[in-house]
């Protein structure tokens, strides 16, 4: 009896999250938007640790789950404290305060007024004292927030942690200290003691990935003349005692003969602090080159440099327009007129500062006509434009003629870009006749952007219980008890939207264990 009742309880819960959802989905205002994006306006936030920069942090501007954000840990001096300092961009902030809660967000501990602070021309340097209301060793979220001039407001969050013998401070200035010494071969030379180098787990015919196997020449960057565009700030995803997982995302460039180049770089370390000395368990960078428009044709051929060798890319049924994404950037390219354009991109030459440049964002190609004409979703953080500050999905139509996007639908998301990647990635599809099928919340929907209508298709209370063709084009789920021991299959081909219905006889279930979305195949299991 316990055991239905609490069922029935979380299907209503459930039912009541999926007409919110929903209802924001269909509710949400969407003009037909061909203007200029606007430019960055949120402040950013970053940690400092005995004077060094770290966690950078990214402003809310609608209310966000606090137990998913989970991106950053901030470690606590001894006297519960820790420094940040707030860089406007010119932005008036004429507030500051701070609340901490418990990991999952259902309980707040304090909030106050933050006080100490000290303005230097578009810096603010601050500092927070937390009072004696949390226990040592337990994770707490922090949330920092500016009130802005004009009413405007964003919320920063991280993970904080009160703790002895982290050796925070020291892995922090390892990690900086190795990036540092990276533009400098001979000082380079003390960290050989770090790497293990082996040609035969790593062929170094590339910059786009080098890890701890590479060579010594990789890992300095060979003859590429690099230059430090953006400072690498470092971020604390996970600490221990002993163990510490630190990455970094900065811009640096190269010259060649008058034009330069630049590269989004990312940093990743796993370091095990001991008395002795501290150890690099892994280390790998990944380097991927800013596509110039204006440079990236020549001799038939797009001209992509140092970038990864599978870049996302859908071309039209008659093969004369290929759309693409490298480097947070959707291009255009029409084969018959040799002509390249920018779809869509955060960032451009007026506007590339470390907010357009953040990369916790995805560009997912949906469809490509054959007239030019694309449509495709961007979903996560929004650097900017008119929903800046927010998660989300946008879809968009790309209009080849006059060069314009337009949005169709916005979908808000409360929660951090890295749980809707992975809700994504089991299913995002529209189709011919403007139906869009996702994953939200362990709910499958079919939304009709003309007829702006919509249908609950299925609540995942389990995992396995959808499959999905790579194309996303079929999508299978079964009724039953559990996905082992169904009744009936449900075949959906999104394509269509048509849907066939297996059923097995009385005393029998069967299970779906795969799909391919080409004529598409089930593979099933049958039970007695």
């Amino acid at each position: 009896m316990k055991k239905s009742v609490l069922k029935m309880l979380v299907f209503f819960v459930t039912f009541l999250l999926a007409l919110v959802i929903v209802s924001r989905i269909m509710n949400k205002g969407h003009d037909n938007l061909t203007m200029e994006m606007a430019p960055a306006t949120l402040p950013l936030v970053t940690m400092v640790m005995d004077g060094v920069e770290y966690n950078r942090l990214y402003g809310y501007t609608l209310d966000s789950d606090v137990s998913f954000q989970r991106d950053t840990v901030t470690v606590l001096g001894e006297a519960r404290d820790t420094g940040f300092v707030v860089d406007t961009f010119g932005q008036e902030v004429v507030g500051i305060s701070m609340e901490v809660r418990t990991i999952d967000g259902s309980r707040l501990i304090e909030n106050n007024q933050i006080k100490d602070i000290k303005i230097d021309n578009d810096r603010i340097w601050g500092n927070i004292v937390l009072k004696d209301l949390i226990e040592r060793d337990r994770e707490y979220s922090l949330a920092i927030l500016l009130e802005m001039e004009g009413g405007g407001r964003a919320v920063y969050y991280t993970r904080v942690l009160w703790a002895t013998g982290f050796h925070a401070a020291e892995k922090l200035n390892f990690c900086v200290d190795f990036h540092d010494k990276l533009y400098d071969k001979e000082a380079a030379r003390e960290l050989t003691k770090y790497l293990e180098t082996d040609p035969k787990l790593e062929d170094n015919s590339s910059f786009h990935k080098v890890n701890i196997h590479s060579s010594f020449r990789q890992i300095t960057w060979g003859d590429l003349g690099v230059r430090e565009v953006s400072k690498a700030v470092p971020r604390f995803m996970e600490i221990a005692e002993q163990t510490a997982t630190l990455r970094s995302n900065y811009v640096v460039s190269t010259k060649e003969g008058e034009y330069t180049a630049y590269y989004m770089v990312e940093e990743y370390y796993r370091l095990r602090y001991t008395t002795d000395r501290m150890y690099l368990l892994d280390f790998e960078r990944t380097m991927t080159q800013i596509p110039d428009a204006g440079k990236m044709c020549g001799n038939d051929k797009l001209l992509l440099g140092i970038t990864d060798t599978e870049i996302p890319m859908v071309e039209s049924e008659d093969g004369n327009v290929v759309v693409f994404e490298v480097a947070g950037r959707l291009f255009s390219y029409d084969v018959e007129s040799n002509k390249l354009a920018v779809i869509f991109s955060f960032y451009d030459a007026e506007n590339a500062d470390p907010r357009t440049m953040n990369p916790q964002h995805s560009i997912r190609i949906l469809d490509v006509h054959e007239g030019g004409d694309v449509e495709f979703v961007v979903y996560g953080y929004m650097n900017r434009g008119r929903h800046e500050g927010e998660v989300g999905i946008r879809i968009y139509t790309y209009h080849s003629a006059q060069n314009t996007i337009e949005e169709l639908v916005y979908i808000p998301y409360d929660k951090t870009y890295s749980v809707l990647a992975a809700e994504m990635d089991r299913l995002i599809y529209l189709n011919r006749e403007q139906k869009l099928y996702l994953v939200l919340n362990h709910v499958m929907y079919g939304v009709d952007l003309g007829e702006k209508t919509y249908s609950r298709l299925i609540t995942l209370d389990q995992d396995e219980k959808l499959l999905v063709s790579d194309n996303y084009k079929i999508a299978v789920w079964a009724d039953g008890e559990d996905i082992y021991h169904s009744t009936s299959l449900h075949i959906r081909n999104l394509g269509n939207d048509s849907e066939k219905i297996v059923s097995v006889a009385a005393g029998e279930s069967h299970s779906a264990f795969g799909v391919h979305g080409g004529g598409y195949y089930i593979w099933s299991g049958l039970y007695q």
